[in-house]
């Protein structure tokens, strides 16, 4: 074989090797990152809206439309109401510009979506349900509000004791999710970071669905109403 052709057959397969050896392994890390970043961001709305827009969105569009749309008085009372109380909201924020949690404003972002999706696709009664949610929801927001009204947009410090029926019982695992974003936008429950008993972390101020999970074991979601007369919630729930 001619020198020159071997030699350059040799630098080919020199170069097929770095490819395997150096470059796939930097292309398959940079696949696998993204692939974790998008898991880790899944939940997530994908634009997440600052508190003026969330606002502005709910009630200069989806509560007004939510207004005209429904022909149930008491739907269309409790629409204008929400109203009320989301301007009330804004207008201890504006008084205070008090730094919003972040997950406080991504679940509203959500909320705000839904709502949105509420006045425009669902049928009346549909829709009824998910406002009637997301109204108890903002109720709590704006009493926690007028009660502390230099924390807007808190998350506060919760305690749950999972109890059995000889005691505390440990290991469990507690979620907790915003209850309209759990039944009508399948919103999966954020597990605290400590497991029972008790489990603690920051949970928003709201109406939240919390439940512990132990094994193939797990208790029947309620509804709690986070922050709506302290700041510290201290929750018991019954485990087996």
């Amino acid at each position: 074989m001619n020198y020159h052709l071997r030699h350059e057959i040799v630098r080919y397969l020199n170069r097929r090797k770095n490819v395997v050896k150096y470059v796939l392994p930097g292309i398959v890390f940079i696949v696998f990152a993204f692939c974790a970043s998008a898991s880790t961001h899944q939940d997530q709305p994908q634009q997440m809206f600052e508190w003026e827009g969330i606002w502005k969105l709910m009630t200069l569009n989806s509560l007004p439309r939510l207004a005209s749309k429904f022909r149930n008085p008491e739907a269309k009372e409790l629409a204008k109401k929400t109203k009320e109380r989301v301007d009330a909201l804004h207008a201890i924020w504006g008084s205070n510009k008090d730094e919003i949690d972040k997950d406080y404003l991504i679940e509203m972002t959500l909320e705000t979506k839904l709502l949105e999706d509420a006045s425009f696709r669902m049928s009346e009664d549909e829709a009824y349900e998910v406002l009637k949610e997301i109204a108890a929801d903002i109720e709590i927001k704006l009493k926690h509000c007028q009660d502390h009204p230099k924390k807007m947009g808190s998350a506060v410090s919760v305690k749950i004791i999972t109890k059995g029926p000889s005691g505390d019982s440990t290991g469990w695992q507690v979620f907790h999710v915003l209850a309209g974003l759990k039944k009508f936008g399948n919103q999966p429950g954020i597990p605290l970071p400590k497991f029972s008993s008790p489990a603690e972390g920051k949970v928003t101020v709201g109406r939240h669905l919390i439940w512990a999970k132990k094994g193939d074991i797990t208790t029947k979601e309620e509804t709690y109403q986070i922050g709506f007369s302290k700041d510290d919630q201290l929750i018991e729930i019954p485990v087996k």
